[in-house]
């Protein structure tokens, strides 16, 4: 090689190096001009996406509007119906087509509501503001194959908003069943601002504002994830259904729960033939997700309600050997009617593969045993013996409180001033026991068990049974073996007659009084039997004693005729 090309290579590197140093100094220039670049672009997306926020937030007002000139035309004031097709979410076309702008902006408008070149928009048409009254409009419009459903409302008793048992409709004047204050003048206008329409159902990775149309025509953005109507279980469920995936309630809920919801739709069954049709228990709310947790163990919760009677509510916990009787005294009930509570707490036992509880009356208790046939739980007789002297007739502490007025020594002479003269046969029997107890002679524990159990078994009009025999002829036997043969008669007495005001099952009862009077001695029942019929003021009494004390004279006769 030359000394030439020695100089010419030479050359050459200095250029190349001086290029490169000139790209280096030039660097800086060159980031910011990619800066630059990207805050543009980020403007121009931002531009971009508000003129789209904006174009679909005046689409969904172009809706809102075009449905409230459909209901003020429509029959009722009704909305219109969601499309026919299943898996569908927009209003019927059909119907609100000539309600729609016309030229380009109705087209768009239909685009939009479709999905067509953005996310679909969910209409009902229904009044809804929670998620299981939701899910159970779904339940109904998939399983409804004739599509009558979307035209009328939907009764279903599986909602947290009680008492909003029922989907309704959308129409004017629907906002008046969400009015919690009627003494707030705004109250007219405030549920109209909060009540859904129609709201957009982005894919699950869209992190950007939405929009919700409500029931005044004010479209709001709501950023996700969000309450109503954004709760995760419903939007996956929509999109389920846009997919074309047929989804019924019985694919989405627990096999415990299908059996829950069946349990919950026997509730109407328990009330007695004659109360079903007026008077009828109805499903406030029913768990399809347990909502109950003590210890490990998972309870479902039902609610049911009657007018006039106090709710019945049932814990429910599938059956297992580690859920003991005690769970009663820890489970936390809910107050749903003001005023007295009525209710006792009990273990009901078991049925249907799961272990039950409940906040209900002694007669509820009876009517959903006898219903389901529970096997097990609370000793139901010593239970309502507890009620029963916790729970004093009010004859009883109606004199107590007479008594507690009265100086002491004039305590015996009120007595028997009430024995002499009583206005009823309760009247009777409380006074004579008052009178017993200060004369240091009172009841025996065994004799008013055997009492309490009797009125139990004819309430829950059903053998009891304990040890392998009816509780009532173990009651009948105390009676039958007692020395204190006076009290014996005295509690008989009160069930002979069947009187009014009696308890449960009079018939019943009334055979049993009359079976304990035949086995006491006649010397000692009679006058007391014939002290009644002359002394009582209630007259329509005083004639069922005298019709008895006839009645047991000629059986004592016939008896002492047979050889």
């Amino acid at each position: 090689m030359t000394n030439n090309d020695h100089t010419q290579q030479s050359e050459e590197n200095g250029e190349i190096q001086k290029k490169g140093s000139v790209s280096v100094r030039q660097l800086p220039i060159v980031v910011f001009l990619l800066l630059v670049a990207l805050f543009v672009m980020a403007f121009v997306s931002k531009i971009t996406s508000d003129l789209d926020l904006s174009e679909r937030k005046l689409m969904l007002e172009q809706l809102g509007a075009a449905l409230n000139v459909y209901a003020n035309e429509s029959r009722g004031g009704k909305y219109p119906p969601k499309a026919a097709e299943r898996g569908v979410f927009t209003p019927d076309m059909a119907a609100l087509e000539e309600y729609l702008p016309e030229g380009e902006d109705g087209e768009k408008l239909a685009a939009y509501l479709k999905g067509e070149g953005s996310f679909p928009v969910i209409y009902l048409g229904y009044a809804v503001q929670e998620q299981k009254l939701t899910m159970s409009v779904l339940d109904a419009l998939e399983e409804d194959d004739s599509g009558h459903a979307r035209h009328r409302d939907i009764k279903t008793p599986y909602s947290t908003q009680i008492p909003h048992s029922t989907a309704y409709r959308l129409r004017e004047g629907i906002e008046r069943f969400f009015i919690t204050d009627i003494c707030n003048p705004a109250s007219d206008t405030t549920p109209r601002s909060y009540l859904p329409v129609a709201w957009e159902l982005p894919p699950l990775d869209y992190d950007e504002p939405v929009l919700v149309l409500y029931m005044d025509g004010s479209v709001r953005q709501r950023q996700l994830p969000e309450t109503f109507p954004y709760e995760q279980n419903l939007t996956t469920r929509f999109r389920r259904i846009l997919r074309g995936e047929r989804e019924t309630l019985s694919d989405h809920i627990m096999p415990e729960a299908r059996s829950i919801r069946q349990i919950a739709s026997d509730i109407v069954y328990i009330a007695k033939p004659e109360a079903r049709s007026k008077n009828k228990y109805r499903v406030l709310s029913c768990d399809m997700e347990p909502s109950v947790k003590i210890d490990g163990h998972a309870g479902y919760r039902i609610i049911a309600g009657r007018p006039v009677v106090s709710n019945v509510e049932l814990v429910l916990f599938p059956a297992s050997p580690d859920i003991s009787g005690d769970t009663k005294k820890r489970l936390q009930w809910e107050k749903l009617r003001p005023g007295k509570d009525l209710g006792e707490t009990f273990d009901l036992g078991e049925a249907k593969g799961f272990r039950w509880f409940g906040k209900i009356t002694w007669d509820q208790e009876r009517l959903i045993t006898n219903y389901y046939r529970l096997e097990g739980g609370d000793d139901r007789y010593l239970e309502y013996s507890k009620w029963f002297k916790k729970n004093e007739v009010p004859e009883r502490s109606a004199i107590k409180e007479k008594l507690d007025k009265l100086p002491e020594s004039m305590h015996l002479s009120h007595l028997d001033q009430l024995c002499n003269n009583p206005r009823s046969a309760r009247e009777f029997a409380a006074a004579f026991r008052i009178r017993r107890e200060l004369e240091n002679r009172p009841y025996s524990d065994e004799l008013l068990c055997a009492r309490s159990a009797l009125i139990y078994e004819a309430r829950s009009r059903r053998n009891i049974k304990i040890t392998h025999r009816p509780l009532s002829d173990g009651a009948k036997q105390v009676f039958r073996e007692t020395s204190d043969q006076e009290a014996a008669a005295v509690i008989a007495l009160g069930f002979a007659p069947a009187t009014r005001g009696g308890c449960g099952n009079s018939s019943k009862l009334r055979e049993v009084g009359r079976q304990i009077l035949r086995d006491i001695w006649p010397e000692l029942r009679n006058p007391i039997i014939e002290h009644l019929a002359n002394n009582l003021q209630d007259a329509y009494q005083r004639e069922q004693y005298q019709r008895l004390l006839e009645e047991l004279e000629r059986e004592d006769i016939s008896k002492d005729q047979t050889p």
